[in-house]
């Protein structure tokens, strides 16, 4: 059986201004969580793969906080590269968009959910409770 892990938030996000907003609304939910940020999807693609790599088939425990407009990779193309993942496909990921009537789409290429931008703490605190609690209760173990 694999090892337990801590589960992790993992933050993709070009603007570190919106980064730092989830730190301190992540820290004001209370959460003991680690937090790993990206600033692009290319160098997060990077990390599952290094991950993939050096930790084989072990449980996964991310939590993906991610936007949609970035350099290199944008999160719809992160997206639809986790989804065709057998390890990444399970992972809950909650998308940021400042572009309306976007849900619809970004659900359909396999967001678990969206929140628009500008982000709200509330917002964040409602979906992150939805959409995380069930995947800390039950995480995915592939062996």
């Amino acid at each position: 059986m694999a090892d337990k892990q801590t589960p992790a938030f993992v933050l993709v996000d070009d603007d570190e201004d919106d980064r730092y907003f989830i730190r301190q609304a992540l820290h004001q939910l209370r959460s003991s969580y680690p937090v790993v940020e990206f600033a692009n999807g290319s160098d997060f693609i990077d990390y599952l793969k290094q991950e993939l790599a050096e930790k084989g088939s072990e449980r996964v425990l991310w939590m993906v906080l991610m936007d949609i407009n970035m350099p290199l990779m944008n999160g719809v193309e992160v997206l639809k590269t986790m989804r065709q993942h057998p390890l990444w496909k399970q992972v809950p990921v909650i998308m940021f968009t400042s572009l309306p009537d976007q849900d619809k789409d970004l659900i359909s290429f396999g967001a678990t959910a969206c929140i628009p931008k500008p982000l709200s703490v509330s917002e964040l605190s409602k979906q992150m409770k939805t959409t995380f609690a069930p995947w800390l209760e039950n995480p995915i173990v592939l062996e």
